[in-house]
């Protein structure tokens, strides 16, 4: 494993930790515990999301790297395909959420967004 992987994949796992203690704090302080689906759900399917694009990401690289631009590209589509089915339950219950909640929801999404790009601009750049 490159030096760089191995610094990027820290960095990942602390603002992963990071994100997870601010969505937490904001859950029990400024939201009193009003958001439908648990925190730890949330982060939890950021994180599992994250960590199978980051891997597909690293393994297309080997084959197929003038192409990585466009493969990110699907793998976000996949991941918002993915965050459409994981909310569809509650949005079927035609429940209204609050700008909190959707607030709570999107912190870590872009959170971990912003490690998918970083990722892919290093894979692009031959970094790693």
């Amino acid at each position: 494993m490159s030096r760089v992987l191995g610094k990027f994949l820290l960095h990942f796992l602390i603002a992963s930790l990071f994100c997870f203690l601010v969505v937490l704090g904001l859950n029990k302080t400024v939201l009193v515990d009003t958001i439908h689906k648990t925190v730890n759900s949330i982060l939890l399917f950021h994180f599992g999301v994250t960590v199978l694009i980051l891997v597909q990401l690293y393994l297309f690289n080997l084959k197929f790297s003038e192409h990585l631009g466009f493969i990110f590209l699907g793998m976000i589509t996949f991941k918002l395909v993915l965050i459409g089915f994981y909310l569809a339950p509650h949005i079927t219950h035609k429940v209204t959420y609050s700008k909190d909640e959707l607030i709570l929801f999107a912190i870590p999404y872009f959170v971990f967004l912003t490690f998918e790009v970083y990722f892919t601009k290093l894979l692009l750049d031959k970094k790693i």
